[in-house]
């Protein structure tokens, strides 16, 4: 009797030992997928952080680290009536910020840079510059002008921090 008697909790505990397995089995596949899944985000968020998409290196755009900030400009439109105002802050972006100070520092070619965008900017048409086509127009305008006055230091972008046209 004594071997029914052991015999009989083992019965008891074989049958509650598969859902506590299968508890076990998903609690494992649930850390190994999550534990797959990190891995996964971690290696896509190293590879954007080096530019390069998963497929291979790309060609990067070149990352700006100077800005050469201008004081604000607000300048009549060459709208019919010479009512119409621009007033905007205008930023270019360059590789180096040595490069930014550099610049920065120099008035002669501080005012080349902002009498040439003021032209530029006295040009335009409110028309054209409500739209985002002519804003983009304008900053490939200013990059332009602004790398033609600067030589070998190549302007990566143009922004504009506040760009109001009054009508």
């Amino acid at each position: 009797m004594s071997n029914k008697e052991e015999g009989a909790p083992l019965a008891a505990a074989s049958k509650s030992n598969p859902w506590k397995m299968i508890a076990l089995v998903l609690v494992v596949l649930v850390l190994v997928a999550g534990a797959g899944g990190a891995g996964f985000w971690w290696s896509r968020r190293g590879v954007r952080a080096e530019g390069k998409t998963p497929e291979g290196p790309a060609a990067a755009p070149m990352i700006g680290k100077g800005i050469i900030s201008f004081d604000p400009f607000l300048v009549n439109l060459a709208d019919q009536g010479g009512n119409r105002f621009l007033r905007t802050t205008v930023k270019l972006v360059i590789p180096e910020a040595s490069q930014a100070d550099t610049i920065s520092k120099d008035d002669v070619t501080m005012m080349r840079l902002r009498s040439s965008i003021l032209e530029l900017l006295t040009q335009q048409s409110a028309d054209a510059l409500i739209t985002p086509a002519g804003k983009d127009t304008l900053k490939k305008a200013i990059k332009g002008r602004a790398a033609a006055i600067l030589g070998t230091v190549p302007v990566i972008d143009v922004l504009f921090s506040d760009f109001v046209v009054q009508f």
